[in-house]
């Protein structure tokens, strides 16, 4: 090759090489969801979106007095659907609660509904419960699927109690490289996780079908019962998270008055939850530093638990411990920090 050509090209790629450096390529918008059996929970670099997990098919004979709000309202393969909180006190909707509901028309349209949050081309990261997750069918099926609705250029699918963990070391920073043992309580499961510093411990951790939702369906039926009125499980859950009361024909309940009811329905359900941790764990769960509790269960039955276990950390915000932890996830993952754990259960 000629001396000056082969200059020519090495000038010509360190030219390049300089306006790659000059021109950095615009980020990715990194985006944690949960497709939670009760709420779709979406966690932005600026802000958090939720809505319950509700879905009703809307019929085109039906008549609706909306006057043209369609914020609700969602068009997948040629049917529309009305997902979130109108969709609570719809005649009809979705009563989805098995493991593979990812095939469902439901969870399609709550993931579609989330487009209206999450920009196209965006890294996402999700997660699935425990003893689904283990499924590898399961992983690339959902990833497949989140891609495909959401036009989203990455998505990485963790165990969620994987996904609290990492918020639990965004919170906590002197937790990094201790043993934790995290108790993720949610709608429909629940996740006991064993974990060493960024090792998942697999024959320390285990995931339950078992969920506050069915204490939540209880507390509806006897309410109902004693009222007069059907009562839905998510006025229950919005009153014992004091986010409203529940008013029926002059009476209103509150945090408390719901909390009374389910008192002993609590006790059995901590109970069952102490079992599992006592058999993975022992009852004092001694080979591990700290004890964590998270999700929206941990939430409601803080006192109970607290009671058990009163040295545990108790997580602010443990509703979206899950979310948190994905948005935390992908940040770590972007930034490609190597004294950040890279985990997958």
């Amino acid at each position: 090759m000629n001396p000056n050509t082969q200059a020519t090209l090495s000038n010509s790629k360190h030219q390049t090489n300089k306006t790659k450096k000059s021109s950095p390529p615009i980020p990715l918008a990194l985006v944690g969801l949960d497709v939670g059996y009760g709420y779709v929970k979406i966690a932005l670099e600026d802000r958090i979106v939720t809505y319950p997990s509700v879905v009703s098919p809307i019929e085109p004979t039906s008549i609706s007095l909306t006057l043209g709000d369609q914020s609700n309202v969602i068009d997948l393969e040629g049917q529309q659907y009305q997902v979130g909180e109108d969709a609570v006190t719809a005649a009809f909707r979705f009563q989805e609660q098995y493991d593979s509901w990812w095939v469902s028309p439901a969870y399609k349209a709550l993931v579609a509904f989330a487009s209206r949050h999450i920009p196209p081309g965006s890294y996402l990261v999700t997660g699935l419960p425990l003893h689904i997750y283990t499924v590898t069918k399961a992983q690339s099926q959902v990833q497949t699927l989140v891609r495909s609705i959401l036009r989203a250029k990455r998505v990485d699918v963790l165990s969620q109690g994987i996904g609290a963990y990492c918020y639990v070391l965004k919170q906590y920073p002197d937790l990094h490289g201790c043993r934790i043992a995290l108790v993720d309580i949610g709608m429909r499961t629940t996740e006991l996780i064993g974990m060493s510093g960024a090792q998942f411990l697999p024959r320390l951790s285990g995931g339950l079908v078992v969920g506050i939702g069915t204490l939540l369906q209880k507390a509806a039926k006897t309410v109902s019962q004693k009222l007069g009125r059907t009562i839905d499980p998510y006025e229950i859950d919005w009153a014992l998270r004091q986010v409203k009361p529940l008013h029926v024909r002059g009476t209103t309940l509150n945090h408390d008055d719901v909390n009374e009811i389910l008192r002993s329905d609590f006790k059995d359900f901590v109970a069952r939850i102490q079992q599992e941790m006592t058999r993975l764990w022992d009852n004092r769960a001694s080979g591990f530093d700290e004890i964590v509790f998270c999700g929206g269960g941990s939430a409601v039955l803080k006192d109970a638990f607290k009671a058990l276990y009163s040295n545990a950390l108790f997580l602010e915000n443990a509703t979206f411990a899950n979310v948190k932890g994905y948005l935390q996830y992908a940040q770590w993952q972007q930034h490609d920090t190597s004294t950040e754990p890279s985990m997958k259960a």
